[in-house]
């Protein structure tokens, strides 16, 4: 990010420190302000033209909801919002540009950085909208353009004038929450509304979850939606010739993205013409450490465009400790044969 003008409010006194954490990944001509109130904020939107609001949400000292409520406000100023997981119900009904979720885990820059340029981009893709205010005009951030990626229709959204794409965020990390939260749900059904999830959302035809095991070479399916031939709950298959081997040893493509097996040479073609996989999206799943296996997405044609950054996201979230979106199923099942990382 460069040149941008970045309006962040948070508590003067408690973590996560998003103000240190977000100068480190921005450009040093790049604009920033910090303020610990909301009306303080207020006061310093109706006044001054922001590109992006980055508000942390907590009840107790920030809340988000008052600011969010002021549509005359932040209509014009793309919105990301950070908060702890319990507080997510406060901030999705009103429709932030973004929310990133924390645990116990610190927040880095990098995290920080990279959601402020996705709500970034989805303002500037959306239609100008001119506000006026008698101190000075507030601006849209955008309507200059578009990222060229081709959108694709979702049956989820209700909105079908709004593209798929600009809606990855809040909406997906709602479902997301809705479903690992809920005490009506076994961990065998949370571990298959998750993978159903990710399926739909990614518009591909199988997701399975495999637990991987180097001393045999072999990987089980320890979960799997849509009817693959070969890839169902309960079988095994050799690892050393597979998608999940590629997926672990891809650390520094993480997750590993393929929109075309036929034209990508990460996949051996023992495993492609075994699999029939023509696209793919995968990740490992790390638990102190160790790997226990990999979550994948596959289609059995190729993609017409790349996975986008968003939807790479979607499945760090899944993969990600302190998520909880499959680690309680992990750590209820022998993981002593997971791999060292």
């Amino acid at each position: 990010m460069s040149g941008e003008s970045v309006l962040i409010v948070e508590s003067a006194t408690g973590p996560p420190k998003i103000s240190e954490q977000l100068h480190t990944s921005m450009e040093s001509h790049s604009e920033i302000q910090t303020v610990h109130t909301l009306n303080s904020a207020e006061q310093h939107l109706r006044t001054a033209s922001f590109d992006c609001l980055v508000v942390h949400h907590d009840p107790t000292t920030i809340d988000a909801t008052d600011l969010l409520s002021e549509s005359a406000v932040v209509d014009s100023v793309a919105t990301l919002v950070i908060t702890a997981r319990e507080h997510l119900d406060d901030v999705f009904e009103h429709d932030p540009t973004e929310v990133l979720q924390f645990g116990n885990d610190q927040l880095n820059s990098t995290r920080i950085g990279r959601r402020v340029a996705s709500a970034l981009a989805q303002a500037r893709r959306n239609v100008p909208q001119q506000h006026s205010g008698n101190a000075g005009e507030m601006r849209h951030t955008g309507g200059c353009g578009t990222d060229g990626r081709q959108q694709r229709s979702d049956e989820s959204i209700s909105n079908e004038s709004e593209p798929v794409d600009e809606q990855i965020g809040w909406r997906d990390l709602k479902r997301f929450h809705g479903i690992t939260t809920n005490p009506e749900l076994s961990f065998d059904e949370r571990i298959e509304e998750l993978l159903e999830f990710g399926r739909n959302r990614l518009a591909v035809d199988f997701g399975y979850l495999s637990r991987t095991d180097e001393t045999t070479n072999c990987f089980e399916v320890v979960a799997a939606v849509g009817e693959h031939p070969l890839l169902g709950t309960g079988t095994n298959h050799d690892l050393q010739n597979s998608y999940c081997r590629q997926t672990i040893d891809s650390s520094s493509d993480v997750p590993l993205a393929i929109r075309d097996v036929r034209v990508d040479d990460r996949i051996p073609d023992v495993a492609a013409e075994t699999y029939d996989l023509e696209s793919y999206l995968g990740a490992p799943i790390v638990v102190d450490d160790y790997v226990y296996g990999t979550l994948c997405f596959a289609g059995s044609t190729p993609r017409e465009t790349p996975f986008t950054d968003k939807e790479r996201m979607l499945i760090e979230l899944m993969t990600h400790s302190d998520a909880d979106g499959f680690l309680p199923f992990i750590k209820d099942t022998d993981s002593s044969r997971c791999l060292v990382r």
